[in-house]
């Protein structure tokens, strides 16, 4: 599985509606939760993924259903997790929490193809009515393999982002027992920034920056032509290798 991040550019009104339904995603997670423990109060049993989906369907207008159902999932999700690892002994996993606005910056749309999917055009994102329906998107990149579901998330930066997780292939097309090539060995140094099997070295590119710097200085007593013509070749001497640079 990887996941492909593509920045999204919604007009003031897609801005207003994806904002309203993080806002009300947040409240209605927190009410799912609030149902588990008074429930589990009640009568020590936790609601099942399918009961909070039932009972939460239709309770906001600003969340769509399948953002309803991924909610449902994530929490159900959670409680297992804790009861298996208390089951175990483990004492890292704590039991859900309620979310603060800080904490909650996705919604998770479930199935790409059917809840959201790209325009023809490849510059645009059909999502639910509720929360934009035509987003425009920037694919600055190809999507590999195969979507299978898309969050949309809000950075701290202010922008909103699709995250369109897919199904690829393995990256090796070979089992590494099976490799017929020559082993490659690779130490790293503190002289040189790398050293291969067959006794090549790489210049730790920090050095290159620092012995450039230096050598810049050292030319400021020069006349200004002479200055410049020293300083073009030590760029030249330490920046012509692009890894080094």
């Amino acid at each position: 599985m990887r996941t492909f991040e593509y920045r999204l550019y919604p007009n003031r009104e897609q801005s207003s509606l994806l904002m309203q339904c993080l806002i009300e995603s947040r409240m209605l997670s927190n009410q799912m939760l609030e149902m588990v423990k008074t429930q589990y109060a009640e009568q020590q049993t936790f609601p099942s993924k399918y009961d909070l989906e039932s009972a939460f369907k239709g309770q906001s207008e600003h969340v769509p259903a399948t953002t309803v159902q991924m909610l449902a999932d994530r929490l159900s999700k959670s409680l297992k997790r804790f009861l298996a690892a208390k089951k175990l002994g483990i004492a890292d996993v704590g039991f859900p929490r309620f979310k603060k606005p800080n904490h909650w910056h996705s919604l998770q749309l479930r199935q790409y193809g059917k809840d959201c999917y790209l325009h023809e055009d490849k510059k645009h994102l059909i999502v639910p009515k509720t929360v934009g329906h035509f987003l425009k998107i920037k694919l600055h990149r190809p999507i590999e393999g195969t979507p299978k579901t898309v969050h949309l998330v809000h950075r701290a930066d202010g922008h909103w982002y699709a995250l369109i997780v897919c199904e690829t292939e393995p990256l090796t097309s070979h089992l590494p027992s099976g490799c017929n090539h020559p082993d490659i060995g690779i130490d790293v140094g503190l002289k040189s920034f790398l050293t291969d099997s067959e006794g090549n070295t790489v210049e730790p590119a920090l050095l290159s920056h620092v012995s450039a710097y230096f050598e810049t200085q050292a030319t400021h007593d020069l006349p200004s032509k002479e200055r410049r013509s020293a300083q073009t070749q030590s760029r030249q001497k330490y920046c012509a290798n692009p890894s080094q640079d």
